[in-house]
């Protein structure tokens, strides 16, 4: 799938950094919770270990970012840490999109979104990780 000419004009950096504890109902979860998510989907781990910081950090934005990873990908590891993935709107992929990434140690989450086409700012712009920055590249250009 390409990236428009328009779209490339409306690209603004989506970033949202968020500082998840991934705790969970059942027992203390430590950062090692994070840890092996290569090859899984997040909806394997997200009841109990990422919706509710997710929820917590994203606020407002959740629901929008929830209706954008519907239909989603395994993660891929980056080889330095992290681990990212991307999913869309259900009947809506490369117009309603969102990108996802995972620091494994901290369970810090990255996350990017394409809506109505557009690439769109979510929360508190960061600096991200090279490799979470290139993934996250290209699947703006692809």
């Amino acid at each position: 799938m390409g990236v428009t000419r328009a779209m490339k004009g409306h690209r603004i950096a989506l970033v949202l950094t968020a500082a998840l504890a991934c705790t969970s109902a059942a027992a203390p979860a430590a950062a090692a919770d994070c840890t092996g998510l290569t090859g899984e989907y997040l909806y394997d781990h997200y009841d109990n270990l990422l919706k509710p910081e997710l929820q917590a950090q994203l606020g407002d934005v959740f629901q929008r970012w929830e209706d954008r990873y519907d239909v989603q990908v395994p993660f891929e590891s980056t080889g330095d840490g992290y681990v990212y993935a991307a999913g869309c709107k259900a009947h809506s992929c490369t117009i309603d999109e969102a990108f996802l990434g995972i620091e494994e140690a901290t369970c810090t989450a990255f996350v990017a979104l394409l809506e109505n086409e557009q690439y769109t700012l979510v929360l508190p712009d960061a600096q991200w990780p090279a490799s979470l920055y290139d993934a996250r590249q290209a699947w703006i250009s692809r």
